[in-house]
């Protein structure tokens, strides 16, 4: 089954800048953006102004950590920054837009 078109794959260790995506018929598919994770368990970490000198070993000190050891994570909010670190196979955001993305050094 292929993806939707407010669906997108991502990548793990990856700072995101996001927005909120629409396009989604409601009901029967999606009724808040969400995050999920295949073959494995992430910890999503957030934050609203774009952390500076971001590496995966400073995360937990320059975002805040909203969830741990997650494979399906809807969320109330969007920040303007979001991090998936951890262990997949598969990961995919929905009704998320994404405006930037950039590699977060190890």
């Amino acid at each position: 089954m292929a993806l939707k078109n407010y669906q997108e794959l991502i990548n793990l260790n990856t700072l995101y800048e996001v927005n909120l995506k629409g396009g989604g018929s409601g009901l029967g598919e999606t009724l808040s953006p969400r995050v999920l994770n295949i073959g494995g368990t992430i910890t999503i970490y957030a934050a609203d102004e774009a952390p500076v000198g971001l590496t995966q070993a400073n995360i937990a000190t320059k975002m805040a950590e909203l969830k741990a050891d997650v494979t399906q994570q809807s969320f109330l909010s969007i920040p303007n920054y979001l991090a998936f670190v951890g262990t997949s196979s598969e990961l995919v955001l929905t009704s998320i837009e994404i405006k930037n993305s950039i590699a977060i050094p190890a």
